[in-house]
């Protein structure tokens, strides 16, 4: 769907400059191409390399947000302990007391 919206953009910028090439004024490109003025502004004003690097920002973010929140790790075979980062240093020291404590408690 994203790829469509794009050639339609693409589509709409080129017959605007077609349109402002041929003379015409931008009250009467809006007219013809059934557009808002605002969006008749922002038609004319975008390039290409504009919605190209609008393009890499967006794919940098949807990385970002597809990297994994939890990891797996495998104690024993058979036996998955799942351990997600922590969010504050209060966190990560209690997973240490904790993990100190599961020692001691191994050794007795």
């Amino acid at each position: 769907m994203a790829l469509a919206q794009e050639e339609a953009a693409a589509k709409s910028r080129r017959a605007v400059a077609d349109l402002k090439a041929a003379g015409l004024s931008g009250a009467d490109i809006a007219a013809v191409l059934d557009l808002s003025p605002q969006r008749l502004s922002q038609l004319a004003e975008r390039t290409p390399e504009d919605d190209h690097k609008r393009a890499e920002s967006v794919l940098s973010w949807a990385r970002e947000r597809a990297k994994p929140r939890s990891t797996v790790k495998v104690a024993q075979p058979g036996c998955f302990r799942v351990s997600k980062p922590s969010r504050t240093a209060g966190a990560k020291r209690s997973n240490q007391l904790a993990a100190a404590k599961a020692r001691r408690a191994a050794k007795s």
